[in-house]
């Protein structure tokens, strides 16, 4: 009862030395929300220190434990939540995992290291996602390097939401090794088509649900290379196979010299987008090559 009522006060009076300096203002609707805000925060940071158990300061000294025994209690708190974190992610990954497909045995040393970098992860959603890159790493070895799953350990929720809005919209070669986010297209100058308006053709991603600043956090995110990039020249008639959210696609170039502006995705990123579920989307695919149409053509 102490430690709550001591608490209390010291909140209080934080909230009182808020409202002292806002209430100069003669505002008393911003006084009220500054002191529901910091009771707020408060409160977040008294949860949050007891969850992890670093709350020992926060009590009276004369109710203290001594460091020692609060370190040690922390160290065991914490080797409890990596527990259950990892023990959480081995039950989902079995969902993944074939009961009777014979596959290779996984390499010690790789399992140890995605044991070190998952053990820290306690949001249900990203659980998920580390559980499935468990299962098919067991399923097929070398499917995913450390690297990757580094990169992997620093993405935040918002950041694998983007990194699946990239995924919808990102065409792969037939080995999965390449892909690419098609940006738009061009012919090389010539005498010959130095009046055509269309000769460079651009695709707005942004209308597809990237915009240009989503394209740099991926890219500082180690899953795109922030540069855009593109194909050697087309002769007339030249066709590229692509896999589009499953579903084969041949572009065709229509004239001589025709090349495809794209922004490609990292190895890391391409061992990623294995992990997004791929669900055909005609519109989507249909607003990308629309916008090519006058150097290539298409099968869809």
């Amino acid at each position: 009862m102490t430690q709550k009522k001591d608490s209390k006060q010291s909140i209080i009076s934080v909230s009182e030395s808020n409202n002292a300096v806002i209430q100069t203002t003669d505002n008393e609707k911003i006084s009220e929300k500054k002191s529901v805000s910091g009771l707020s925060s408060a409160k977040q940071l008294l949860t949050l220190a007891k969850a992890f158990a670093i709350d020992g300061s926060l009590l009276p000294p004369e109710k203290q434990m001594p460091l020692q025994e609060r370190a040690e209690r922390r160290a065991y708190t914490n080797s409890q939540r990596q527990q259950l974190n990892l023990e959480s992610i081995i039950v989902k990954a079995g969902h993944y995992c074939s009961a009777s497909t014979i596959a290779e045995q996984v390499d010690a040393d790789w399992f140890a290291q995605y044991t070190e970098l998952a053990k820290e992860v306690s949001n249900k959603t990203m659980q998920e996602l580390w559980a499935k890159i468990l299962a098919k790493e067991i399923n097929t070895p070398g499917s995913f390097a450390i690297k990757t799953l580094k990169v992997f350990k620093g993405l935040s929720i918002h950041d694998a939401k983007l990194f699946a809005k990239a995924t919808a919209i990102a065409m792969r070669d037939n080995t999965g090794k390449q892909y690419r986010i098609i940006s738009g297209s061009y012919q090389t100058p010539s005498i010959w088509n130095s009046f055509d308006k269309k000769r460079v053709q651009n695709i707005d991603l942004s209308k597809l649900g990237l915009n240009f600043s989503d394209l740099l956090t991926l890219a500082e995110n180690a899953l795109l290379f922030n540069q855009e990039t593109e194909t050697a020249p087309f002769e007339k008639g030249q066709e590229l196979g692509l896999i589009f959210q499953g579903k084969p696609i041949v572009l065709r170039s229509v004239k001589n010299n025709a090349v495809l502006k794209y922004y490609k995705l990292s190895p890391a990123g391409c061992e990623l987008a294995r992990l997004i579920a791929e669900k055909p989307d005609e519109d989507t695919q249909q607003g990308i090559v629309s916008n090519i149409l006058h150097h290539f053509t298409s099968n869809a």
